[in-house]
């Protein structure tokens, strides 16, 4: 879990720490991947952002 500085009770949940991550559907996203490893493949066609979007 990663906390928002500045912005109380926002946090993010790690996909990879679920147990069954496909039970929550598809990404609609993916943002930071300035820091994408090698190994981590993205779905076709999803938005993706070096770093936040806007």
């Amino acid at each position: 879990m990663s906390r928002v500085p500045g912005m109380p009770g926002v946090f993010f949940i790690k996909v990879g720490t679920l147990d069954e991550p496909s039970s929550f559907g598809s990404s609609q996203m993916a943002i930071f991947t300035v820091d994408q490893q090698s190994f981590h493949q993205l779905p076709e066609g999803v938005p993706t952002f070096e770093r936040g979007p806007g």
